[in-house]
């Protein structure tokens, strides 16, 4: 019972430093993505490290 105990403590010290690792991360990123163009509904978005973002609707 001791042993469960201290597995599921350990997982869960574990999983509050990856959440508090991942919200430092995502206040630390730059500026979010630039608006580039749209065409007939489709737009992009340009980032800085070069991704570009294509979003296009869905008429399902």
């Amino acid at each position: 019972m001791r042993k469960t105990v201290q597995g599921c403590l350990r997982v869960l010290v574990l999983l509050v430093f990856a959440v508090l690792v991942q919200a430092q991360t995502l206040a630390a990123s730059p500026g979010g993505a630039q608006f580039f163009t749209e065409v007939e509904g489709i737009s992009e978005y340009r980032f800085a490290n070069g991704l570009r973002l294509v979003l296009a609707p869905d008429a399902s």
